[in-house]
C-alpha cells in the first residue's frame, strides 16, 4: 500500500460532474485533505481569489469556463501568492501536455486518476517529503472496458463495502446519464447533446470505463460541432458500451 501525504491539505476542487465531485471529495478526505468543491471554471476563479489554498485541482473539460481559462485567469490574480498556487489539471484526454502546452497547469492527471502519482504530485507540489516511485506527469492507460488497476488501488484505500457502494452508485449513474444523452437526441438539440455527452464521458473517465469514455466523447465532440446525424450515429453504439461498463462495473 503507498503512503498518504505526510500532510493534511487545503484544496480546491473544480469539477462540473456532480458524481465525480462527490467521488473525489470522499477519496481526498479519507486522505485527511479539507475541500472547498466549486462546479465550473468561474467559481474556481472566484474562490482561488479570497481562499488559502494549497493546491487546486481542476477539471480541464468544463462548460462556461474551462480548466485552461480558469487556470490563467488564475496567474493573473493580483496576488502572487494565490497566482502561484499548484494547479493539477485533471483530464480524460490522451496527451493534455501536448495539447496544452504553457497554460498555467503545473501537473496533468489523467482519468481514472492514479492516487499514488496524485499523492506524489500534491507532495511535490507543497514541498512534502512522500516515499513513492519516480513520478511520471501523466498517469498510463490501459484495459480497454475498466481499468482494474484503478479499482484494485480504491480498494486499498477504502473497505469494500464503501466502494461496492460507489461502484453501484456508478453504475446507475452512468446509465441516468446515457438516458439524458438519448432524450436530447430525441430532441435534436446538438448544444445539449454536447452537455449530457460530456457529462457521461467525464463519468466514465473518472471510474476507468474507457470504451464507453470514448464513445461518449465522440458523441460529446460531435454535438460541439453542430453534427446531429453524426452524434447520432456516434450514439448508436452507446448501448452495447454501458450493457458491457455496467456489467463488468457490478461483476468487479
Amino acid at each position: 500500500m503507498v503512503e498518504a501525504a505526510p500532510r493534511p491539505l487545503s484544496l480546491l476542487v473544480a469539477e462540473d460532474v456532480d458524481y465525480n465531485r462527490r467521488v473525489l471529495q470522499a477519496l481526498l478526505e479519507c486522505e485527511g485533505h479539507h475541500l472547498v468543491v466549486v462546479a465550473t471554471g468561474t467559481e474556481a476563479v472566484a474562490a482561488a481569489a479570497v481562499g488559502a489554498f494549497d493546491a487546486i485541482l481542476m477539471d480541464i473539460n468544463m462548460p462556461e469556463m474551462n480548466g485552461i481559462e480558469a487556470a490563467r485567469r488564475i496567474r493573473s490574480l493580483p496576488d502572487p501568492g494565490v497566482a502561484r498556487v499548484p494547479i493539477i489539471g485533471l483530464t480524460a484526454e490522451v496527451d493534455p501536455q501536448g495539447r496544452h502546452p504553457a497554460v498555467g497547469i503545473d501537473h496533468f492527471l489523467v482519468k481514472p486518476l492514479d492516487l499514488s502519482m496524485l499523492r506524489a504530485i500534491l507532495a511535490d507540489a507543497t514541498s512534502q517529503e512522500i516515499d513513492a516511485t519516480a513520478r511520471p506527469e501523466v498517469a498510463p492507460s490501459g484495459g480497454d472496458v475498466l481499468a482494474g488497476d484503478w479499482l484494485d488501488e480504491m480498494l486499498q484505500l477504502l473497505p469494500r463495502q464503501q466502494l461496492n457502494e460507489i461502484i453501484g452508485r456508478a453504475a446507475s449513474a452512468l446509465a441516468e446519464h446515457l438516458g439524458d444523452v438519448k432524450a436530447q437526441l430525441e430532441r435534436s438539440d446538438t448544444a445539449q447533446v454536447a452537455e449530457a455527452a460530456h457529462r457521461l464521458a467525464g463519468l466514465a473517465a473518472m471510474h476507468g470505463c474507457r470504451h464507453l469514455g470514448a464513445v461518449a466523447a465522440a458523441v460529446e465532440q460531435a454535438g460541439r460541432s453542430g453534427a446531429l446525424d453524426e452524434a447520432r450515429r456516434q450514439a448508436a453504439a452507446l448501448d452495447e458500451a454501458a450493457a458491457v461498463t455496467i456489467a463488468a462495473l457490478r461483476r468487479w
